[in-house]
């Protein structure tokens, strides 16, 4: 019995080493060796933002930021041989503008902060799954806890005696999609801090974030309690050590994000996350390499067809005299189920609204389903969807 244990310790060795050997993170290494120069060194995302290298390091205090692209897709930071972290990679949301009624701008791959409450207008509310709710005139209107989508960004303001009401951290454990943070809601001349970004570092032979290393995904701070959500950091590896910082903090009135890290057996360093608790596993792929990946997205309006932007976002503006009574067709492609969905209508100013409808794909393959929904008058709407 002892010699069989031993020979097969030795065969789960072997495999490991196999597996090891086969994990494509799905670089070509075509962008080199990257190792960061001291001070800030910014990275210019690609429209699909993916990053391929050979190995990629971050030396002891530097920092590595990313210039967003048009879509402001997540980051990719895609190796071949090693990826090393002894300084800092940034993708945090950011504080509102001074002096702007804009919403604080996303981290790559999270959703912006909603517009501040100005004479004349509501608040805006925040984008994204969990957006907080905009300031729309009295402390009972706010999007408190019975109203509050998972994972929201900060709200408008806490009343004395009320509870904070963070949501739950939404989307899939596993970051497949890769998801960034919401934003803070608008307040009254405060606009809502922008959503954390999201990353996802994969190599083919290890992960280090070192003891002084650091990778941050904060959400943007508010100017009156409503900041942006954390966002999201996924490492995957056959080996994923270290024992540094990665952080997905919310300000005090958001919640917090997500940490995957998938490595080999599950075994992965010891991390300071800052309270958050990391999912742990051995799914050994991006994301991008999976075949058939399941997608849903807003495709038309009637019978224009739509485009989305920043975020997977689509923005729309009605005409003058056009009914705000509209249908969205809505796309649902490789669930191989029934798809419970929510599309979200989200002006510049007002409240943002709900609408809940069921995409049948239980065929698999690509699936439509029209949804009627009422948009506001003669403000600027940001249509989303997305399943729980």
């Amino acid at each position: 019995m002892k010699t069989t244990y031993t020979a097969m310790a030795w065969l789960l060795a072997g495999c490991a080493a196999v597996m090891a050997q086969q994990f494509d993170p799905g670089s070509d290494g075509a962008l080199g060796d990257f190792v960061s120069k001291p001070g800030v060194n910014t990275i210019a995302l690609p429209p699909d933002g993916v990053l391929r290298y050979r190995t990629f390091t971050v030396l002891e205090e530097h920092v590595v930021v990313f210039a967003p692209n048009k879509a402001n897709t997540p980051v990719w930071v895609l190796a071949t041989g090693d990826i090393t972290v002894r300084g800092l990679i940034d993708v945090s949301g950011s504080l509102p503008t001074q002096g702007s009624w804009s919403g604080g701008l996303p981290g790559p791959g999270g959703f912006r902060g909603g517009n501040s409450r100005t004479d004349g207008q509501q608040g805006g509310a925040g984008l994204g799954p969990g957006g907080g709710q905009g300031y729309i005139g009295s402390p009972d209107s706010q999007d408190f806890s019975a109203n509050v989508a998972a994972g929201a960004a900060g709200h408008r303001f806490r009343p004395p005696g009320r509870a904070e009401q963070n949501g739950m951290a939404y989307g899939s454990p596993a970051l497949i999609p890769l998801v960034g943070g919401s934003g803070g809601g608008g307040g009254w001349g405060s606009p809502g801090g922008g959503g954390g970004g999201a990353i996802l570092l994969a190599s083919a032979t290890r992960i280090q974030v070192a003891g002084n290393g650091e990778i941050r995904a904060l959400g943007g701070e508010g100017r009156d309690q409503n900041g942006g959500s954390g966002g999201a950091i996924r490492l995957v590896a056959p080996v994923v050590g270290g024992g540094g910082a990665l952080d997905v903090s919310g300000p005090s009135t958001a919640s917090m994000g997500r940490i995957r890290l998938d490595a080999l057996n599950a075994s992965v360093g010891t991390f300071d996350t800052r309270n958050a608790t990391p999912a742990v596993g051995s799914l050994m792929v991006t994301g991008l390499n999976l075949s058939g990946a399941p997608r849903l997205s807003v495709v038309q309006l009637g019978t224009q067809a739509l485009v989305a932007g920043e975020s997977g976002v689509v923005s729309v503006t009605l005409p003058p005299g056009a009914s705000t009574n509209q249908t969205l067709v809505v796309e649902a492609a490789n669930f191989g189920r029934k798809v419970p969905v929510t599309v979200a209508l989200i002006p510049d100013s007002g409240a943002r609204v709900t609408v809940p409808a069921e995409i049948d794909n239980a065929a698999g393959g690509v699936s439509r389903a029209v949804v009627p929904v009422g948009f506001p008058v003669n403000v600027t709407t940001r249509v989303a969807v997305w399943t729980r």
